[in-house]
């Protein structure tokens, strides 16, 4: 077996056009062996964005909901702006060596507002910001094979970050209830978000509903 596998060889190689039979081949290895590699890589890259978001909860002693998401924004040196936008942009980030700021859309629902800041938060904490990024559509129901992979890792956490994991399980338990429509409707008043939100998130979290 060929010593110097690396995954930046094997992408790419797949995005030629090769299969992982032939990248086997070429590495003079078992095809089992590049799959798992790169299925291992692919779920590290996806959990990314909800590990980060979770270093941050604890960063800020956050320990309860709703996650006060200004207040983090506020600290990590940003200024808000709440103006009206065009309807299809949801928000802004600006980081440039003089000023970060976000801009959101004042025109769209609060629970949809707390979102986009989350989501700009987002692409401050995980990606280069140079200068201004607009964002067309921030919320879950909006992403499909167009949507670009940043604004896909920064929903990620935004989903995380409004909503942790360790937070909404808390809250069921506390609750002592199944998870019905009523039940959804006061954890989404509870952490302030969409129902449509927070029912996005439980089903990725793996709750069953009645």
């Amino acid at each position: 077996m060929s010593n110097d596998i690396s995954l930046t060889k094997i992408y790419s190689m797949l995005d030629n056009g090769l299969n992982y039979q032939d990248i086997a081949e070429h590495f003079d290895c078992n095809k089992g062996t590049i799959f798992n590699m790169v299925k291992r890589d692919r779920a590290k890259k996806f959990m990314h964005p909800m590990k980060v978001a979770q270093k941050i909860l604890k960063t800020y002693n956050v320990d309860s909901p709703p996650i006060d998401i200004k207040a983090i924004a506020k600290a990590e040196g940003f200024k808000l702006y709440n103006q009206k936008l065009p309807q299809d942009v949801s928000g802004m980030i600006e980081k440039t060596k003089s000023q970060k700021n976000i801009y959101i859309n004042s025109g769209h629902a609060p629970t949809r507002q707390r979102f986009s800041l989350a989501h700009e938060l987002g692409h401050h904490f995980l990606h280069t910001i140079d200068g201004k990024h607009k964002d067309n559509a921030t919320l879950f129901r909006k992403e499909n094979e167009t949507t670009p992979e940043i604004d896909k890792e920064a929903n990620r956490f935004a989903s995380e970050l409004l909503m942790p994991d360790k937070l909404i399980r808390k809250e069921i338990a506390l609750s002592g209830k199944e998870i019905d429509e009523i039940l959804i409707g006061e954890l989404s008043s509870t952490f302030e978000v969409s129902p449509i939100a927070l029912t996005y998130r439980l089903q990725n979290l793996g709750f069953e509903f009645l």
